[in-house]
């Protein structure tokens, strides 16, 4: 269903968030629950010691001086793996009719494995603007590859993409 897919990508957002600085784990305050008693006011106002710029900055000032209102704001949105029939028509829901404050269309970057992908919608998401980018032949994981063999992998599924 639409509310279990936006909490997988919810889900996967905030995996991505904890896990961006591996050292310093979340250092995005929790927002509490509608039913819980705490208010925002209550929440935590200062960054861990370990947080330092230029790498980490807590999200509670905004650099350079900007007000709120002039403030850009980014969202990175990514998914991997094949595109096929499976998944055609949760991508054109999502991206229709959906822009950019400067009207130019929503997009995203798409990292392609080779098994079970159709290469002809790659190109249609292309084709409006996607990025497209190589997540491997096979998908694996293994500790074992040496630098020539991820070689494979890698420019193998880029220039499958080409």
């Amino acid at each position: 269903s639409t509310r279990d897919k936006m909490l997988l990508i919810n889900l996967f957002i905030q995996i991505l968030l904890y896990n961006a600085l591996p050292s310093a784990g979340n250092i995005f305050p929790s927002i509490p629950h509608a039913s819980s008693s705490p208010s925002f006011s209550s929440l935590s106002t200062t960054c861990p010691s370990s947080c330092q710029l230029p790498s980490c900055s807590c999200g509670l000032s905004i650099p350079g001086g900007l007000s709120p209102d002039q403030t850009p704001q980014f969202v990175l949105l990514t998914f991997d793996d094949a595109v096929n029939d499976l998944n055609r028509d949760f991508y054109s829901r999502l991206f229709q009719g959906r822009t950019n404050p400067n009207g130019c269309d929503s997009t995203a970057t798409f990292y392609i494995s080779h098994e079970w992908t159709d290469y002809g919608q790659v190109q249609d998401l292309y084709s409006k603007g996607h990025e497209i980018a190589s997540h491997t032949i096979t998908h694996s994981h293994p500790s074992s590859f040496d630098q020539e063999m991820w070689a494979k992998e890698v420019v193998g599924q880029a220039e499958l993409l080409v």
